[in-house]
């Protein structure tokens, strides 16, 4: 029953993103080179494509990247927010500790693990006589302030704890709005 619910919200999810995504497409393509306007960036892995490996446990790695031209910015700064969705693949095992991390970040590819309420920590793991999710939806967002005149780089980055097994993100999606 839970596994049920568990899909269907999993389902909505996606579905939700893909909206979200369509409705960024039609704002950017709206928006244009709008400087002094609002403007909307996303990226998205889509099932289509080849699952993402989080196979590192000493550094981030990128999932999906967006940057931000300096033309957008000129002559002045933006507040933007940026949002991130997942679906984190159960790797399996059943090992003490299998820890995954998941932040997004502004111009800074390597951040240290830390507690800034941005960054998502799960576990997943097959314990016995348990049905664990074979999928984890993962969400995050964080606002950011965008510099005149300078590129910005917003990222998914994705790392595992030393001794978990490899982790595979299915689908992402990666999106930014600045007022």
């Amino acid at each position: 029953m839970i596994a049920t619910a568990l899909k269907a919200v999993r389902h909505h999810v996606r579905a939700h993103v893909l909206i979200c995504g369509a409705v960024g497409t039609v704002l950017t393509v709206l928006a244009g080179s709008a400087q002094a306007g609002s403007f909307v960036f996303w990226q998205q892995r889509t099932p289509m494509m080849p699952d993402f490996v989080v196979n590192n446990s000493a550094n981030w790695q990128t999932i999906l990247t967006i940057v931000v031209p300096a033309n957008f910015l000129a002559g002045h700064g933006h507040a933007c927010q940026a949002t991130a969705s997942l679906d984190a693949k159960n790797p399996g095992g059943n090992l003490i500790r299998q820890y995954y991390f998941f932040t997004v970040t502004q111009n800074n590819a390597n951040p240290p693990i830390s507690s800034t309420g941005i960054e998502r920590t799960i576990e997943l793991r097959n314990q016995p006589g348990v049905d664990d999710l074979d999928f984890l939806p993962v969400s995050t967002n964080a606002v950011f302030g965008f510099t005149a005149n300078a590129p910005q780089i917003i990222r998914l980055l994705g790392r595992k704890e030393p001794g978990a097994p490899n982790l595979l993100v299915d689908d992402a999606v990666l999106s930014i709005i600045c007022v």
